[in-house]
């Protein structure tokens, strides 16, 4: 266990105690408990400030892509298909006279979950807290932060909770707490990119009237929009606003019933949410000031025609938590911490340009635009390899960590075996929360030597994308987030800057 300081005096020096955390989170959304569970899961002690008393009973985010369910399968609370998601949405993209002019079947991967899952956020919170209560986490609900403040030896984050000032200290604060993000004004960052003019109508109907498994674009000039099928059987729709709407006539039942029988509704639904958002594609210049982080929409917000938003928040939670977990256990310096925005950004500014690429196949309001589209469209599909980029989600940006060669700086592959007990193991089950390293048995085999699970021998099939990747590099160690560090033997191994380095 990690100790827990006890602070004889307080922040800045007015010889208070006070109560103390290793990390203080603003906001308990998935970004926010995701982060808080990789660090509770490491014995921090971290506490969640969260403004409502209840969870979430509206979606938001609505799709889960493969990291994602590999995510919540690794941390030992997988995601039930059909209860909690939808898994491989196939998604297809229709003209204006409902032609289809591309799809994607399928989202090629390596984390052994489908790319393009459809679910029901209140659910996957709800997992969460579950998750984040069972690692030991603590949530405050009813925790309005009215301050944050740095003094000397950390950051204290002033809230009100029952009309009653109070103050929780702490070495570190991140800040998830979305796009109107207090922390992130507090530490002087400023969102850089584009805000659409356009405005979309956003709807999630209580029973789903069209009965279709798969996500449709409707990349009709005369009215853009997206459908998809939602767990417990549900649907969401978006609606692309018209400078002739208006939002009082956008919002009324009749009008959005009528939306949805132009859009495959086959009978009437109760709308259990109907609203208007404005899409944004902005980076945080600086994600980090001194000892306060952003994470999530807090950092970076981006259109919703790639489903990335929540699951590029879950990545930053995946690359942050464990840095911040070595550094205040000691087993890292705190610079390590500075290679959480080089690592994350890039990525995320990849997947945001995705996004508006999408839209600009979604939102031409031109006929000529659309027909140009089209034509553009039918070309590429007479071209195998461009046709795979879009059928088999080739054109989504590969989980990588700039500036590295070859596999170094890639995320492992999904795999496993069987142990000598006969039980059967995923590999990244074994790797656990630690560093670990991978190492040829023999031609069937991977030895496995964790930092948190110990030593292990897996026999796998011929096929298993680990086994192939040790048989042809040799030793590889990878990271507490499943990403590979490095490549070589120990004895290179031991010349390669590890933070870890005294676990082997």
């Amino acid at each position: 266990m990690t100790p827990r300081p006890v602070w004889r005096r307080c922040l800045f020096g007015k010889g208070m105690v006070m109560q103390h955390r290793n990390v203080v989170i603003i906001g308990a959304g998935p970004v926010g408990l995701m982060t808080g569970i990789q660090l509770a899961r490491r014995d921090i002690r971290v506490t969640i400030l969260e403004k409502s008393l209840e969870p979430a009973t509206i979606p938001r985010a609505i799709v889960a892509d493969e990291e994602t369910l590999r995510a919540f399968e690794e941390m030992g609370f997988p995601l039930t298909e059909g209860d909690h998601y939808l898994p491989g949405l196939p998604v297809r993209f229709v003209n204006g006279k409902r032609k289809t002019i591309a799809r994607v079947d399928h989202v090629e991967n390596i984390c052994g979950h489908p790319g393009v899952n459809s679910i029901y956020q209140p659910d996957i919170e709800a997992q969460l807290r579950k998750a984040y209560a069972t690692f030991g986490g603590e949530l405050i609900v009813g925790a309005e932060v009215t301050q944050i403040e740095e003094g000397p030896e950390g950051v204290m984050a002033h809230y009100k909770q029952d009309g009653e000032a109070k103050q929780l200290a702490c070495r570190f604060l991140v800040g998830c707490d979305g796009g109107q993000s207090q922390t992130r004004d507090h530490i002087g960052a400023t969102l850089r990119g584009t805000t659409y003019q356009q405005r979309w109508l956003v709807v999630d109907l209580e029973t789903d009237p069209v009965g279709t498994q798969e996500v449709t674009f409707f990349c009709d000039p005369a009215r853009p929009a997206v459908s998809l099928p939602v767990p417990g059987g549900k649907r969401r729709f978006e609606f692309l606003m018209l400078s002739s709407d208006t939002d009082e006539g956008m919002l009324c039942p009749q009008a959005i019933q009528a939306l949805a029988q132009d859009h495959g509704a086959k009978t009437e639904s109760i709308a259990e949410r109907a609203t208007i958002y404005t899409f944004h594609a902005r980076v945080a210049d600086t994600w980090r000031r001194g000892n306060i982080f952003l994470a999530g929409d807090a950092a970076h917000l981006m259109p919703p025609f790639a489903g990335q938003g929540m699951n590029g928040g879950l990545r930053d939670a995946a690359n942050l938590g464990w840095k911040l977990a070595a550094v205040i256990k000691g087993k890292a310096p705190e610079s390590l911490l500075d290679t959480y925005q080089c690592e994350r950004a890039p990525h995320i500014t990849r997947m945001t340009n995705l996004a508006v690429f999408m839209g600009r196949i979604i939102m031409p309001l031109s006929r000529i635009g659309a027909g140009l589209r089209d034509a553009m469209l039918g070309l590429v599909h007479l071209l195998p390899p461009v046709r795979n980029l879009f059928e088999k989600g080739m054109m989504k940006p590969k989980p990588r960590i700039s500036g590295r060669r070859g596999i170094e700086g890639t995320l492992l592959p999904a795999g496993g075996g069987t142990a000598l007990s006969g039980e059967q193991y995923h590999f990244d089950a074994l790797l656990g929360s630690g560093y670990g390293q991978l190492n040829p048995h023999d031609n069937s085999s991977v030895k496995v030597a964790s930092e948190t699970t110990g030593d292990h021998i897996i026999r796998c099939a011929a096929d298993d994308p680990v086994l192939k990747l040790v048989l042809q590099h040799g030793t590889i160690t990878v990271r507490p987030d499943k990403f590979i560090s490095h490549v070589g033997s120990r004895e290179a191994d031991r010349r390669v800057p590890n933070p870890f380095a005294k676990a082997f």
